[in-house]
């Protein structure tokens, strides 16, 4: 599992606005196609990182270490 602690930490440090994190271990996948049912999958991060001005680089390489 990743540690989103310090990304955390590092954009509220860095952001010119107040970030937004959105953290689910429960996801659904749906599809456009008429009759296929939705997936649901549990035990997985899914997360959404807002803000602004942020390093996009720098983030990605908190996320590749």
């Amino acid at each position: 599992m990743i540690d989103l602690e310090p990304i955390k930490e590092y954009v509220t440090n860095v952001s010119s606005k107040p970030p937004k994190v959105n953290v689910r271990d429960k996801v659904s996948f749906k599809f456009k196609e008429k009759g296929k049912k939705p997936i649901n999958v549990s035990g997985v991060c899914m997360f959404t990182i807002t803000g602004a001005d942020l390093p996009v680089d720098r983030i990605a390489e908190m996320l590749d270490s």
